[in-house]
């Protein structure tokens, strides 16, 4: 039997952030509550998803690899846009001095 792996400090912060956004929003988020997470306007996140040009972008990329359809509506998990939020090449997470 193989051991579980530990949590890394990555997938902690990842947690972390998740949480932070499931608390403020729920656990799935609309496309205008990913767009004030990510500090864009809701234009622009439809037209990054739409845009050939801005869907071949990493963090475009790992949202609609993570979206969900529920009939007509489309939702994010938290933890995936808390993923995106985090990645090195991404947009830039921004953190509410407390």
């Amino acid at each position: 039997m193989s051991e579980p792996s530990p949590i890394t400090d990555r997938e902690a912060r990842i947690q972390a952030l998740a949480d932070r956004i499931a608390e403020k929003y729920g656990t799935l988020l609309t496309i205008p509550m990913v767009a004030a997470e990510l500090h864009r306007s809701e234009k622009a996140m439809r037209f990054a998803f739409s845009s050939w040009s801005c869907r071949e972008t990493p963090w475009v990329r790992a949202l609609l690899a993570g979206k969900i359809k529920m009939g007509r509506r489309v939702f994010f998990p938290a933890d995936v846009v808390a993923a995106v939020m985090l990645q090195s090449d991404s947009v830039r997470p921004h953190f509410p001095s407390e």
